[in-house]
């Protein structure tokens, strides 16, 4: 069986605030992660979550101070960057303007002495695949943004990492390029079958391109498991509100039931799905539920519901609301509905199915299993959603 890629145990790191007269801020805190060979991993979080320090304690930029950091199964803790087997790619490309591209891919290989003839054909390997092939002359002020990142990406893979890492290397690029990039980088870590983690907060990127996501908030994984797993099973409320949009409702456990679970919001009853978690009547919970998981209808009109932008169906539950407003979004529209006595939720509607005006009375329905409850509790850890990871 072969060893995972990057493995840690326990791992944390506090940066001392004695000299400030600050706390001590564990930027990372009691980290176990275990990366598998081939994988494409993501870290993703906010700004400050401690991401991007897991990454650098991976690359050997910081060290940890408590816990193990393992790479293909060996201990690697106090093993200095260039000892261990990984590159980094960061968001900056840091490409050397008075060299050619060619010379940037081979930098590495230079300082490691490596023959010439091997570099070269390392070199030519390395720009053909990343389609580059004719431009090794260039310099990188003659390319573009997307042309420079991918340069920069052979640089780090003509040196036959175990592992890539990738600090937000898409941020400075426009959105359209970006989401190009998206799908050459994922097919790329297909074709050279190596390790591949990579850290943003673009929630959309890392659906887009990962096998598994970690999603970190102050130091901590809240969850890990696949994209699939992470937005439509979101293990606590701060997954659920910072993985895609999502609508929040707070009531307490009127009834339980096999199949589903009724609350009481407000003066109303609204039919939640089946709890993943003990529960009993009086409970305070929050369910979560998707806007395109939710059809709309104008109240007691004939035409049937108008379809949620997914084009669900099955079981459905109801909940009457008042039309608050509607914004167009290119293929989809956005209605805002208030419950009669709960909050404001956005339904996604397929753009020209039906108009609703301000004020109009309408009837959401939605399959109960496709809502999620939580129970009103603060930011979770791991441990609560670990039945997704797995």
């Amino acid at each position: 069986m072969k060893p995972y890629a990057v493995e840690l145990k326990n791992v944390s790191k506090v940066y001392s605030g004695l000299l400030r007269g600050e706390k001590n801020l564990a930027a990372v805190n009691d980290i176990s992660l275990q990366i598998r060979q081939g994988e494409f991993f993501t870290l993703l979080g906010p700004s400050g979550c401690g991401k991007t320090t897991t990454l650098r304690i991976i690359a050997g930029f910081e060290f940890p101070t408590s816990g193990d950091v393992y790479l293909n199964g060996e201990l690697s803790n106090n093993l200095p960057p260039y000892k261990r087997p990984v590159n980094t790619v960061f968001q900056n490309y840091a490409l050397f303007p008075h060299l050619s591209v060619a010379q940037n891919v081979a930098f590495g290989l230079t300082i490691k002495r490596v023959p010439a003839p091997e570099r070269d054909a390392r070199v030519r390997e390395a720009l053909e695949l990343i389609r580059l092939g004719d431009l090794g002359a260039r310099y990188p002020n003659q390319l573009s943004g997307g042309q420079q990142q991918r340069v920069a990406l052979a640089r780090a893979l003509v040196n036959r990492p175990a592992v890539l890492l990738l600090d937000e290397p898409l941020g400075a690029l426009d959105l359209k390029l970006r989401e190009q990039m998206q799908h050459e980088l994922k097919q790329l870590q297909k074709r050279v079958g190596i390790t591949f983690i990579y850290v943003t907060h673009d929630q959309e990127e890392a659906l887009t391109m990962s096998d598994r996501i970690a999603v970190m908030s102050e130091g901590r994984v809240q969850q890990l498991g696949t994209p699939e797993d992470i937005y439509n099973y979101p293990s606590n409320h701060f997954v659920a509100d910072f993985i895609g949009d999502t609508n929040f409702i707070e009531g307490n456990v009127l009834s339980l039931h096999e199949d589903h679970t009724v609350l009481k919001v407000g003066r109303e009853e609204v039919v939640a799905g089946r709890s993943n978690v003990r529960l009993a009547p009086g409970d305070k919970v929050t369910m979560v539920i998707r806007p395109e998981k939710l059809s709309i209808s104008l109240e007691g009109g004939d035409a049937e519901p108008a379809p949620a932008a997914n084009g669900s169906g099955a079981r459905r539950a109801q909940m009457n609301a008042r039309v608050t407003d509607e914004v167009f979004v290119g293929t989809d529209n956005r209605v805002y509905v208030a419950l009669k006595s709960g909050p404001e939720l956005a339904v996604l509607v397929r753009n020209m199915d039906q108009d609703f005006k301000k004020g109009d009375r309408v009837r959401l329905t939605y399959d109960p299993a496709d809502s999620r409850l939580l129970p009103a509790a603060q930011l979770g850890t791991l441990e609560e959603g670990q039945e997704a990871a797995e």
